[in-house]
């Protein structure tokens, strides 16, 4: 499979450093949570995205 037919190329898996992110946000959201840990879950849900997009949009401009 030609690289130029892919949505996204290989090397957008770079976005992957936004993972742990993403698991502290679960973490937030787990069935016995606190409600200050289910509050400090939208900072992390911020966080995640803004880290993934950054990631992601720079990944575009030097890999696509």
């Amino acid at each position: 499979m030609n690289s130029k037919s892919q949505v996204t190329p290989v090397s957008g898996f770079v976005v992957m450093f936004a993972l742990p992110l993403a698991f502290r946000l679960l973490w937030s959201f787990r069935k016995h949570a606190t409600r200050s840990d289910e509050i400090s879950g939208m900072k992390w849900a911020a966080r995640h995205h803004w880290v993934f997009g950054l990631l992601f949009a720079i990944n575009l401009w030097l890999f696509g």
